[in-house]
């Protein structure tokens, strides 16, 4: 467990919460403290994060969230509610990149299954979680990506669906300011998940990848969440609607 406890008692839901970074975070916030929803459609996922995280020594369940179906996140934030309390933290990190094609080849199922998980679902699971996150003055922490800012062959859909995060979350940030939300998003570069894992190994895309990051490096997992949690924290008070990149150098 972290001696910090900045998020000591506060309910935290991640959606994308059982791989990746949502994970990582769920993580983090558990161990400073957190009662932490971990929200996810696989159900081995949500639940071994959830046990990782009792584990360490913190508060955790599982929750069953499909982020492209309404009710489901409608269900999702009433059964947390009623287990651990309104979410005062809420991260949206479930998505998904799962088809590279150039565009006159992009199908368009693929399009808009992308744009449903990662655009739309930060959309939903955000408006179902508004009457308890403006209840309980909270802050959001959407997951965007440096392909927000520039472009990457083959992932039209996943770079278009990053850059409509940002918008998304400095317009809410704006709505929100006034009654105490704090909305803001991270923008990773190249992380090693099960998303990426494969492209990564790949010896000569990898080197690809490296020759580009000014670092020269990968990150480690918690060079990503730290970040993160700072603005999530109360460290972090006066910033809302702000976008922060961590990416070694990539975008520089």
């Amino acid at each position: 467990m972290s001696t910090r406890q900045r998020f000591d008692g506060r309910v935290c839901l991640v959606t994308g919460g059982g791989r990746g970074i949502g994970q990582a975070l769920a993580r983090g916030l558990g161990a400073e403290g957190g009662r932490v929803a971990v929200a996810a459609r696989t159900a081995s996922q949500r639940e071994e994060t959830a046990a990782h995280i009792r584990e360490a020594g913190g508060e955790a369940i599982p929750v069953e969230l499909d982020v492209t179906d309404g009710a489901s996140c409608e269900r999702a934030v009433a059964e947390v509610t009623d287990a651990l309390g309104p979410p005062a933290i809420l991260v949206n990190s479930a998505g998904l990149s799962d088809h590279r094609a150039r565009v006159e080849k992009h199908e368009l199922a693929a399009w808009d299954r992308i744009v449903d998980v990662n655009l739309n679902g930060t959309f939903r699971v955000t408006q179902a979680c508004a009457p308890a996150l403006l209840e309980t003055k909270g802050a959001v922490l959407n997951i965007s990506s440096t392909t927000a800012f520039f472009s990457l062959e083959r992932l039209t859909a996943y770079g278009a669906t990053k850059a409509g995060i940002i918008h998304f979350t400095r317009t809410v940030a704006r709505e929100w300011a006034d009654r105490g939300v704090r909305v803001n998003a991270l923008c990773p570069g190249y992380v090693v998940t099960e998303l990426s894992r494969a492209f990564l190994e790949t010896e000569r895309l990898r080197l690809e990848v490296l020759d580009r990051v000014a670092m020269g490096r990968l990150p480690e997992m918690d060079e990503i969440t730290a970040p993160g949690l700072f603005l999530l924290s109360d460290e972090a008070s006066y910033i809302t609607g702000t976008w922060l990149l961590v990416d070694g150098g990539l975008a520089a």
